[in-house]
């Protein structure tokens, strides 16, 4: 169950990621390959404020909120002590 967890908040993650600078949903959906938890994680990020919606010319725009950006780092910062812990075991 915690590999489970663990594996959508990278999911959660990467989307975040890939929405920092700006992305289109082409690109959102295409990197790492679509599958539906990625499109349920997607939708719950703008659901939970982490990522905007914006329109942009003729397309739209998706790009990270500053929450979204910080729970970039309390994810990485817990894979990283997630991973320290299992190697000490």
């Amino acid at each position: 169950m915690r590999s489970k967890i663990r594996s959508n908040d990278m999911v959660k993650a990467r989307i975040l990621k890939a929405c920092a600078n700006g992305a289109r949903g082409t690109s959102i959906s295409h990197k790492d390959s679509p599958n539906t938890m990625k499109v349920i994680s997607y939708l719950s990020l703008i659901d939970e404020g982490l990522i905007e919606v914006n329109s942009a010319g003729s397309g739209i725009v998706h790009k990270t909120t500053s929450k979204g950006l910080d729970l970039i780092e309390k994810l990485e910062r817990f894979h990283v002590e997630t991973n320290e812990q299992t190697t000490r075991i």
